[in-house]
């Protein structure tokens, strides 16, 4: 055993199952994500803008939920856990939910279509919360150390990464040759559905809880409340991230754009795993790159990149999809850095509101994590929905059958929109955030002195 691994609290198998819980995580919510939309638009015959709109709706009410739901989980136990039993329970349902939301009945009347939409959504979306908040507030009892915590941090991204990339390729071999129109739904759902759930179980058998297993402060929900309103630096931080509604939108249509604009839908997930492949470079350069530099300086780095490898796109034409493809997917690595380091800035703000509060509230920061995230998800869903009908998209015509002013205005965007976002996050980390690297190792140990040490350590 080398020396960095006896500094460590975690074994090699927990780190693994860890980073594989995001794995499936990430299998489901990229195949929701890119495809559930065209789904409903191109399958179920609904209208872009409805589907927006439903998305807005169910995903903004269940984002306002999220909070709650996190300060329930910091101030409870289940199966004996803070979190394991959360965790054990998702791994089997997520899945299911996530399957069962390409059943939508066809020929019922549009009222129970349209009901069966809305609950089946609604009921991912909570589960989902209920996988995510816990599988982020675990890390920080799963060690004490710094450095490792944001190894596993930064395996939560990889492992994102990796389900990412596992549900792009699988989508690459369902996609038929003939296009978007000749999709089979319930293999498309189905294989995803099932390889999520094979990733999210070894958790089951290899995580454990270590620390703050018992820090559940006796204090009311409103105090709680008020200590998450004067997290400040939290509260900017994961404002910042509401921008990703920009970056979501355009993969609402990516698939319009890869087959409509550039000849094959199956560039769209090509572009993805090429660019996964760039995000895993980095993921695993990460805990380096931020111990040299900082978090910040990274973030900002990365954003100048993306907006310059924006620019080569506007020149590129339809007839070089290898070209742009290439742009495309470095483009996305660059910008995806700002998923790589969310999970770091949150462990860092709980440093930071223990030492302004005196109370620790990991699930609940992490479930502002979350609700910023699905908010940014639910506007970035919709916007989708509402560009494509303002790009004149036409459900009741094949992708075919659109007309090239409709193509090429969703092209455009597809170029644009992740410039807004990675201009916002600069913008953002320059003059708004303030934490720094050597401010938060302060706060990790004035608040190690400050907790009781359990009996038997």
């Amino acid at each position: 055993m080398s020396e960095n691994e006896r500094q460590m609290q975690t074994s090699g198998a927990e780190r693994f199952g860890y980073g594989s819980y995001f794995a499936g995580q990430n299998i489901s919510y990229s195949l929701i994500q890119g495809y559930l939309l065209v789904f409903y638009v191109n399958r179920v015959g609904l209208n872009p803008a409805l589907v927006a709109t439903i998305f807005l709706v169910v995903r903004i009410w269940d984002a306002v939920n999220d909070p709650l739901i996190g300060l329930i989980m910091d101030r409870t136990r289940f199966a004996n856990s803070r979190y394991k039993g959360w965790l054990n329970l998702t791994a089997f349902l997520m899945p299911l939910a996530t399957f069962i939301l390409f059943l939508t009945p066809l020929d019922a009347p549009f009222a129970v279509t349209l009901t069966y939409i809305v609950v089946t959504y609604l009921l991912w979306d909570v589960l989902y919360t209920m996988s995510e908040v816990p599988i982020f507030s675990v890390s920080t009892s799963m060690t004490t150390i710094e450095r490792e915590r944001t190894i596993l941090l930064t395996l939560t991204q990889i492992g994102s990464v990796l389900g990412v990339a596992l549900a792009q390729g699988m989508i690459t071999f369902l996609l038929p040759e003939e296009g978007v129109d000749s999709i089979n739904w319930v293999l498309f759902a189905g294989l995803p559905a099932l390889g999520a759930l094979v990733t999210m179980i070894p958790q089951i058998f290899t995580v454990q809880e270590r620390h703050h297993t018992d820090v559940v402060e006796d204090v009311s929900l409103g105090e709680m409340i008020q200590e998450v309103l004067r997290n400040d630096q939290h509260l900017k931080i994961m404002s910042l991230y509401l921008s990703q509604a920009f970056f979501n939108a355009v993969g609402v249509f990516a698939l319009f754009v890869a087959e409509g604009y550039y000849g094959d839908a199956r560039l769209a997930s090509i572009t993805s795993v090429f660019s996964l492949i760039g995000i895993l470079g980095l993921g695993i350069l990460t805990p380096a790159i931020v111990a040299r530099f900082g978090k910040k300086p990274y973030l900002e780095a990365s954003m100048i990149a993306t907006i310059v490898l924006s620019l080569p796109l506007f020149f590129i034409p339809g007839s070089s999809p290898l070209l742009a493809m290439i742009f495309f997917g470095t483009r996305t690595a660059t910008l995806v850095v700002t998923s790589l380091l969310r999970p770091m800035f949150t462990a860092d703000c709980i440093e930071y509101g223990e030492h302004k509060t005196g109370v620790r509230n990991d699930s609940t920061a992490f479930a502002i994590q979350t609700f910023f995230n699905k908010t940014g998800d639910a506007i970035g869903t919709a916007l989708g929905g509402y560009l494509l009908a303002f790009a004149g998209y036409n459900e009741a015509l094949t992708l075919a059958e659109q007309s090239a002013g409709t193509i090429n205005t969703l092209q455009l965007l597809f170029i644009v929109l992740p410039m807004l976002m990675a201009l916002v996050m600069w913008l953002g980390s320059r003059f708004l955030y303030n934490l720094d690297e050597k401010t938060v190792k302060g706060y990790i140990a004035e608040n190690a002195a400050r907790e009781p040490t359990p009996a038997g350590d």
